[in-house]
């Protein structure tokens, strides 16, 4: 796709390439004013299309930094698309990307259809908007 990814971001693609996940990063748009440019293309098997993804890194491990990522993140990718969070700088919790994927669900339909976290001792746990 003839993108670039920054320091953060090759972190996050490295660890969804762990998971077996093709990562593609997509080249910068800078044609259009205030366009959203979501960081890659994910395929999860080879069967897959692919989807666009945006990834966020956190700078607090409090459930309300995951709940404004997740929101933030979601508004740069199409319906189908997805987020990844990089909790693991903040050692995040799952009890934390729980409650705030929860407060999402009850309070705000601002997401992605799924949003995948990466706690911080590197698990991922996969949120699905319905579920």
């Amino acid at each position: 796709m003839d993108g670039k990814f920054s320091e953060k971001e090759r972190a996050i693609a490295d660890r969804l390439h762990e998971e077996g996940w093709r990562v593609d990063a997509r080249r910068q748009d800078d044609s259009k004013e205030h366009m959203k440019n979501p960081e890659s293309m994910v395929r999860k098997d080879p069967a897959d299309e692919g989807l666009i993804t945006e990834y966020k890194t956190l700078n607090s491990g409090e459930s309300k930094a995951v709940n404004r990522n997740i929101k933030k993140a979601s508004k740069q990718v199409p319906e189908d698309g997805e987020v990844v969070i990089d909790g693991r700088n903040v050692n995040l919790t799952k009890e934390n990307a729980d409650k705030a994927w929860a407060d999402l669900e009850r309070y705000d339909d601002t997401r992605a259809a799924k949003a995948h976290v990466i706690l911080g001792n590197g698990e991922i746990v996969t949120y699905v908007r319905g579920d």
